[in-house]
């Protein structure tokens, strides 16, 4: 007996994927001068099943500033370099805080000692 397949295409859908951040590993300076920037490197790792697009990294609290991280793999990681103006009491510890969005969210802390 010949074995017939059906004429009529099937179209399979399935879930797009979607980008997932774990959270946000911050390294910076132990101390940074009231008013003045520091250099934060943040790593934003993509846990999901699809790409991170137009990545962003903002610093808030005692710090201001932002950096693009462009577009970030499934499964993929990237340090994005953020320049953040800090300011807070002389001597003080000061807590930064870190967000990255783009498909994602996920933050992440650091402290410094303001100078």
């Amino acid at each position: 007996e010949d074995l017939v397949s059906p004429v009529d295409p099937i179209t399979c859908q399935g879930l797009a994927g979607s980008a997932k951040f774990a959270p946000l590993k911050v390294k910076g300076p132990k101390a940074v001068k009231s008013g003045q920037k520091g250099t934060f490197r943040v790593t934003v790792r993509n846990t999901g099943t699809a790409s991170a697009k137009k990545v962003k990294v903002t610093a808030s609290g005692a710090g201001n500033g932002s950096a693009s991280g462009g577009k970030i793999k499934p499964g993929a990681s990237k340090t994005v370099t953020v320049k953040a103006k800090v300011t807070g009491k002389k001597g003080r510890k000061a807590t930064l805080q870190f967000k990255a969005t783009g498909g994602a969210s996920s933050t992440g802390n650091i402290k410094v000692t303001v100078g």
